[in-house]
C-alpha cells in the first residue's frame, strides 16, 4: 500500500508491463515546470508582439507624415496652376 504522499501509476514500457510510483510532489513539480515554461514561452511572444507593434507605429507615424506632405504638395501644385 503506497503512503499518502504517492501515488500508484501504470506505465507502459518497451516489454508492455510495468509499475511505477510517482509522488505527489513529484507531480507538483512536473507540474509547476509545465506552467513555468509556458509562462516563459508567453513572455517570450508578448516581447515579440510588441516589437511588432512598435514597427507598425513608426510605420505608421511615416505614412501620416506622408500624408501631410502630399496634402501640402498638392495645395502648392493647385496653387502654381491657378497662379498661371
Amino acid at each position: 500500500m503506497p503512503e499518502e504522499d504517492e501515488v500508484e501509476a501504470e506505465a507502459e514500457g518497451e516489454d508492455g508491463e510495468g509499475d511505477r510510483t510517482v509522488t505527489i510532489e513529484q507531480e507538483e513539480e512536473q507540474t509547476a515546470a509545465g506552467r513555468a515554461a509556458r509562462e516563459e514561452r508567453l513572455k517570450d511572444s508578448l516581447y515579440e508582439l510588441r516589437g511588432i507593434n512598435n514597427t507598425f507605429e513608426m510605420f505608421l507615424g511615416a505614412l501620416e507624415s506622408a500624408r501631410g506632405h502630399n496634402e501640402v504638395s498638392q495645395t502648392s501644385w493647385y496653387g502654381t496652376c491657378t497662379d498661371m
